[in-house]
């Protein structure tokens, strides 16, 4: 449930901003702890990371940049060639 909130807020917001100039480098990130569940996302060039004891870090949301190959292709399908 808190998994599709996120997603469902997420698409509202994109869909608000569709053919509205925000800038370069708009970004979200969110993160929501219910119980011991830890629900993430994030759109753009930011991330979540969880720190921990010890000094590991732990990613929670994945890097959303053109060097990653997936991402690359994502951009490249929505026509904004490199």
């Amino acid at each position: 449930m808190a998994e599709d909130a996120l997603k469902t807020t997420v698409e509202a917001m994109d869909n608000q901003l569709v053919g509205q100039y925000v800038g370069e480098g708009s970004t979200l990130c969110a993160v929501t702890i219910i119980g011991a569940t830890i629900y993430s996302t994030n759109v753009g060039d930011s991330r979540a990371v969880l720190a921990r004891k010890g000094g590991i870090a732990l990613d929670l949301t994945p890097n959303h940049t053109p060097y990653d190959p997936i991402e690359r292709a994502r951009i490249e399908k929505e026509g904004f060639p490199f």
